[in-house]
């Protein structure tokens, strides 16, 4: 691979980023932003002056029947506080909007993440398979040499055409899933589904993971990081809100302030006027019922912020354990790789050089090492794929600080 195709390739943080910027999940609920931003300039709006006009008269007394022509003002003033909580209220559910694109987006990130790794490890996986089939044909074709010379059966050519198909078979299913990985990539960053990127390979990806960090710190992370929890806190101080807003409505206040002026001149009567109402609620009012509503609401808001709490902990802890336990056996399969596996294709190599061996068994030795290998960077897929659920449990990337 050339160096400007290296600099061309398509990195993990840069298919992030195309990703949120492509993603009509996260484009619906920055929408649903929009909205509620723009419904607190309706918190903030008071209530509009009434312009009255009357004229005429029921009376039927001759004597003091007159036409009567009256111009009035009416304004309703907003109880105390019920502007800034109608305020608060609105700006609540901003948050709470605001954190929902937060959870679009560490959803789409996890996602990508994912099928990034995934769509590079089956790359690798395909590179060990190709190299698996070129071994094969290689000891077919050395084996054919031997037959030919007398050194080995005739009938062990069947055996190496069988490890050549197998192989062959092998390569088609790794590259299938590798294509499947690289579709599932496209389809998370590009509109129409398809790109012709490079991927960039993390050379993390191909190395022993380290441990992680300790659990109570990745939990407390978690309880933190998590949008939901976010937006459960901000559904909450919304019914707190609206119970305070509910109690106000349950005092009594002004209900309307009038001016009026009369028109037809009436003797010895002033044509300026004025009334004011006041709402007395001493009967069980529709603000009481809308009290208890948002308190029993409250209420079951706080019973799922527990819920979601314990969750989070449930997820991080099953995604830390299982984590752990496929390291080991990453540790175990990669010592088993470096260390026998490495030293017998070693061993055949000097075998080979001092005559004391054949092609074939220096062949026979590397292949062994590539099955190995292809096992390990199997259950480094599987550890991906693990570290995503710990990730989202997280609600964000793992830390890049982990201690060994």
């Amino acid at each position: 691979m050339t160096l400007a195709l290296l600099l061309a390739a398509l990195t993990l943080d840069e298919a992030v980023l195309r990703a949120l910027g492509s993603s009509p999940e996260i484009k619906i609920a920055r929408a649903s932003l929009v909205v509620s931003t723009a419904e607190t300039s309706v918190a903030r709006v008071l209530p509009a002056p009434e312009f009255r006009f009357s004229t005429g008269n029921f009376d039927t007394d001759p004597d003091t029947f007159r036409e009567r022509t009256t111009a009035a003002l009416r304004y309703s003033p907003p109880r105390p506080r019920e502007i800034s909580l109608k305020q608060a209220i609105a700006q609540t559910r901003v948050e709470a909007a605001r954190a929902n694109v937060r959870v679009a987006e560490v959803r789409i990130a996890a996602a990508v993440r994912l099928a990034f790794r995934q769509a590079v490890m089956a790359q690798s996986r395909e590179s060990v398979a190709a190299r698996v089939v070129a071994l094969a044909k290689s000891k077919r074709r050395t084996l054919l040499r031997q037959v030919s010379a007398g050194l080995k059966e005739a009938d062990e050519k069947d055996l190496a055409d069988l490890e050549v198909e197998e192989a062959e078979n092998s390569l088609r299913r790794v590259a299938s899933l590798a294509r499947a990985a690289r579709a599932k990539l496209a389809r998370l960053i590009e509109p129409g589904g398809t790109f012709d990127d490079e991927l960039a390979l993390d050379p993390e990806l191909l190395a022993v993971p380290a441990a992680l960090i300790d659990k109570t710190e990745l939990t407390g992370l978690a309880l933190r990081g998590r949008a939901e929890m976010e937006v459960i806190a901000e559904t909450c101080k919304e019914q707190q809100l609206e119970q305070k807003l509910a109690k106000d409505q349950r005092y009594p206040w002004i209900s309307f302030v009038e001016v009026s002026h009369r028109v037809t001149y009436l003797p010895e009567r002033g044509p300026w006027g004025w009334k004011f109402g006041v709402d007395l609620p001493f009967f069980r009012s529709a603000a009481a019922a809308e009290g208890k509503v948002a308190a029993a609401r409250e209420m079951r808001c706080r019973v799922q912020q527990s819920a979601m709490a314990a969750t989070i902990r449930n997820e991080v802890e099953e995604a830390i354990a299982n984590l752990e336990s496929l390291r080991s056996e990453l540790v175990d399969v990669d010592r088993l790789r470096s260390g026998p596996a490495e030293r017998a294709f070693q061993r055949a190599q000097l075998a080979l050089k001092a005559g004391r061996a054949d092609q074939i068994d220096l062949l026979t030795a590397e292949h062994r090492l590539l099955t190995i290998q292809d096992r390990w960077l199997e259950r480094r897929q599987q550890y991906v794929e693990l570290e995503s659920q710990l990730e989202a449990a997280l609600g964000a990337s793992l830390p890049a600080a982990r201690t060994n």
